[in-house]
């Protein structure tokens, strides 16, 4: 009887145990997907875009958007690499111009066009590339090194 009793102990033991460990699992992936909304852990494939190219509202999947106007200005609204906060996120508005990507040859060695951003408020470097076939703007979010993820905005349709 005793036996029974310690056998049915330890198995609700084992199902509070497991039921915890997916509870735990759970939480981790919605606070990941609430807070780090902006970020994607694949890197882009280098690819150089025309001016023409980059012009057009690029938006993030959290909502932010990028205008990038012909006339070297541009607008952000909660977009990564614009912000003072943990991930980056901010506004700002200013000037634009074409450079080299920073942030794939810090990674991998590889050379990539990138945007170079000087606003009201901050500078920002966002590279070029290319994910699941289309364009995108995109920065590592914290040290490259960490592999916290990667921001990426990608073209509205014209």
């Amino acid at each position: 009887m005793n036996d029974l009793r310690n056998s049915k102990r330890r198995t609700r033991i084992v199902k509070v145990l497991l039921a915890v460990l997916v509870l735990g699992f759970l939480i981790v992936f919605l606070v990941r997907s609430v807070f780090l909304g902006h970020s994607d852990s694949s890197l882009p494939e280098p690819v150089h875009l025309t001016d023409a190219q980059l012009v057009g509202t690029w938006s993030s999947p959290s909502g932010g958007s990028l205008a990038i106007r012909q006339d070297g200005t541009f607008s952000a609204v909660n977009v990564c690499g614009f912000g003072a906060t943990a991930d980056g996120v901010g506004s700002d508005s200013g000037s634009w111009k074409t450079s080299s990507g920073e942030w794939l040859s810090i990674a991998t060695g590889q050379q990539t066009g990138g945007v170079s951003f000087t606003g009201k408020i901050s500078s920002a470097e966002l590279d070029e590339g290319v994910a699941a076939k289309s364009d995108v703007l995109w920065m590592f979010i914290g040290p490259p090194d960490e592999n916290t993820g990667t921001c990426k905005l990608h073209l509205d349709a014209h």
